[in-house]
């Protein structure tokens, strides 16, 4: 009985994170650069945080390894953010995608923060394979393609490439976290 009521668990939490996902690329068509910028920024903090959490509450060393990866590349990222807006004085802006994405990860980190051991470390995985699924489809189809600025693209291309690299690491550990 458990075991179905876990799976029932985890079937909502992946039809909650589709519609979700469904929501996110529907909010906004055509993202200027300050609210591509601004989206990043809120994907990249989301990272942050739910890694944090990671560091914490996991004890599997790959866990916590692929966590401080996701501290580390999201930081630089943002770091990278903030000399671009300096650089072209730039004024980040909100929109519906990113308050979208700031509560979905607010979201996330709730249901994680109350699991532990092997259940945190597949849940945290899995949402991690998720949350860079929806951010290379929103890369793909909405931010670069919106990008007018060669330093904007440039930016938004190097993202792409490191959210496809957590993607593959994350992948490879699910394959054993099973």
């Amino acid at each position: 009985m458990l075991k179905l009521k876990l799976k029932f668990k985890w079937m909502n939490i992946f039809s909650m994170a589709f519609f979700t996902s469904l929501a996110i690329l529907n909010a906004q068509d055509n993202p200027t650069e300050p609210q591509s910028l601004y989206i990043v920024q809120t994907i990249n903090n989301g990272e942050i945080s739910l890694a944090d959490l990671a560091n914490h509450n996991s004890q599997n060393k790959d866990v916590k390894d692929f966590a401080k990866e996701m501290i580390r590349d999201h930081k630089k990222s943002n770091d990278k953010i903030q000399d671009l807006i300096k650089k072209d004085s730039i004024t980040l802006q909100k929109s519906d995608t990113s308050n979208n994405l700031e509560k979905t990860a607010n979201e996330k980190k709730m249901e994680l923060k109350v699991l532990s051991g092997k259940t945190f470390d597949k849940a945290y995985i899995s949402s991690q394979i998720t949350m860079h699924q929806q951010a290379l489809n929103l890369l793909d189809t909405k931010l670069i393609p919106s990008a007018t600025t060669k330093d904007v693209k440039d930016l938004l291309s190097d993202a792409r490439k490191t959210v496809s690299a957590h993607l593959g690491h994350a992948t490879t550990i699910s394959t054993y976290l099973k």
